[in-house]
């Protein structure tokens, strides 16, 4: 079961769809949603002149050719020491719409955490049951880096954090897939199932005649898609005689 857990949100413009600060209690990290048409701004601030990863986003509006199904983004993922230089190189050179990048608020992130992020993010977006409708722009695959047990659970642990705050920026491409569990039928789809007799009132003279002379009855009305379902017809004989006969 997931743990529940706080985020705060910072507009430092007043406008949310152009740089968000993205903070949660406890945690040693920080993220910073940018909107590609304010990353002239966006880069001035601070936080970009930290170590950190990121995520540079293109939307895409066109449908896959195969399923009709809307195109999930596309995708680079990166890391630098420096933030402010790396995006504004991709600005020149990518298409992107809007990015996240996190850094760590007490400048604990080194290379090879970075590196180790950036591996650890690229797996799971390949590995992700969405990855037939999403486009990675990382050419390269890169190999899990070396790191120290301690500093592998930090940055599973910071990973962890980056991971659960995606969603609640609308990126949900990193999620794992979820078993399906099967709903049980209710006790009237049950019975629906299985039903494979009509019962039907019989005066005497009917009875005797019809179902019981004839083996047969009178038209009934029935759902179309029950009669197939039919193998058996009982009658009960109405008052003063009361039985079921088949």
């Amino acid at each position: 079961m997931s743990e529940p857990f706080t985020i705060s949100l910072f507009v430092p413009d007043g406008n949310p769809k152009n740089i968000l600060i993205v903070d949660r209690l406890n945690w040693t990290g920080l993220g910073i949603k940018f909107a590609k048409c304010q990353w002239p701004d966006a880069n001035k601030r601070a936080e970009f002149s930290k170590p950190g990863i990121y995520i540079l986003i293109a939307d895409e509006e066109e449908k896959d050719q195969k399923n009709g199904l809307p195109l999930l983004p596309r995708l680079y993922v990166g890391q630098a020491e420096k933030l402010r230089n790396r995006i504004n190189t991709h600005n020149k050179q990518k298409e992107w719409d809007w990015g996240m990048a996190f850094i760590s608020s007490n400048d604990k992130l080194n290379r090879g955490h970075l590196m180790w992020l950036e591996y650890a993010l690229i797996q799971k977006a390949r590995q992700s049951h969405r990855s037939q409708l999403l486009y990675l722009d990382n050419n390269q695959n890169p190999p899990e880096p070396h790191l120290s047990e301690s500093d592998k659970a930090d940055m599973q642990a910071f990973l962890k954090e980056i991971l659960q705050i995606l969603p609640l920026m609308n990126l949900c491409v990193f999620e794992e897939p979820k078993p399906i569990i099967p709903i049980p039928l209710l006790q009237s789809e049950i019975i629906t199932s299985v039903i494979d007799t009509i019962v039907v009132p019989a005066q005497e003279e009917g009875f005797k005649s019809v179902f019981l002379g004839e083996d047969s009855w009178r038209a009934v009305r029935i759902a179309s898609h029950m009669i197939e379902k039919l193998r058996f017809i009982a009658a009960y004989q109405t008052s003063p005689v009361l039985c079921v006969d088949t």
